[in-house]
């Protein structure tokens, strides 16, 4: 009885390790459900529970040779019975494991499917962005977006980093209704100057270069149900002086810019000749680069644009110079 017990008590421990190693081996790296490695469990303990119950018949049959060998007959019909019992057991119970992981395999697909259906519905509009669309916001610093602000009357303009070159006189173009549309979004031209300062070095590529003028923008963006990319900040700009060079200190938003999101920018373009008079700029034509970043309107004739701020070089409308 004490042998018996004993070795009931050592494969009870067995059976306790190999459940241990069981969930950590099956569930925890093969990704396994828990049902799965429930039934499995419950199947290594069957096994054990019919090796026990026939370890206590072997057991029981070597204390009892003589009883035992009366009933030698009987005994061969009953183990072959348990055996077939065994075995039938165990095809039901693969079965019942098998079937279960399919429910949760389908359960989890179905599951999967809705919450992919629902993230699309909650997306206004039907509108699928791109995986890879991310937030140009995002990469942006803080202190880029405070610096790239353009306040005239403070007296300084800032191309550079600190010290900031000081203005020497700005004026403001009265502007007529620069508002266009794309997509569903709406594109500003909220204010512009022209602005003349103490020669300044920029760099420009891998090279510096000396300027004194520039014309200053501020442009706001007010996107509706669809993420776009806009590149306001890589934009070129034409005027009766010729082509400017590149923006400076302005590239803040350039990027994927989400749905239902206002943001405005400054942008430098400084000249490449001297700029002896304010009012030496008669037009200007301002264009840069606007795509789609959804999946839906990519297929559209005009998923990508050219938006273009053009006054028709018509003469500019100056206003009076700003105190500083």
């Amino acid at each position: 009885m004490l042998l018996f017990l004993g070795l009931a008590g050592g494969l009870y421990w067995v059976l306790t390790k190999i459940d241990e190693l069981l969930f950590d081996a099956i569930v925890l790296h093969r990704s396994l459900s828990l049902t799965l490695q429930t039934s499995l469990s419950l199947l290594l303990r069957l096994v054990i529970i019919l090796l026990v119950s026939g370890l206590s018949f072997a057991i029981f049959k070597w204390h009892n040779g003589a009883v035992i060998a009366q009933a030698s007959r009987k005994s061969k019909k009953v183990w072959r019975w348990v055996l077939l019992s065994l075995g039938l057991l165990i095809i039901i119970l693969s079965g019942v494991v098998l079937a279960n992981q399919a429910v949760a395999d389908k359960r989890q697909a179905v599951k999967s499917s809705s919450t992919a259906v629902s993230k699309k519905k909650a997306a206004a509009g039907q509108i699928t962005p791109y995986d890879s669309f991310s937030d140009a916001m995002d990469t942006t610093l803080k202190s880029s977006v405070v610096s790239n602000r353009f306040i005239p009357s403070s007296g300084k303009i800032p191309l550079t980093d600190p010290p900031e070159s000081d203005l020497i006189e700005v004026r403001p173009l009265v502007l007529s209704s620069e508002k266009l549309k794309w997509m569903d979004s709406q594109i500003t031209l909220d204010q512009a100057w022209v602005a003349k300062f103490q020669p300044t070095m920029i760099d420009m590529g891998k090279d510096q270069v000396s300027v004194n003028g520039a014309v200053v923008f501020q442009i706001t963006i007010k996107t509706g149900k669809y993420d776009n990319y806009y590149y306001p900040s890589q934009g070129r700009l034409v005027t009766n002086l010729g082509t400017s060079y590149e923006p400076a200190a302005s590239f803040i938003m350039d990027g994927g810019m989400p749905r239902h999101k206002n943001r405005s920018q400054y942008i430098y373009f400084c000249f490449k000749q001297t700029l002896d008079d304010v009012q030496q700029v008669k037009y200007f034509r301002y264009s840069f680069a606007a795509i789609v970043g959804d999946e839906q309107t990519e297929k559209l004739p005009d998923h990508s644009v050219t938006v273009e701020f053009d006054n028709k070089k018509q003469p500019l409308e100056y206003g009076a110079p700003i105190q500083f």
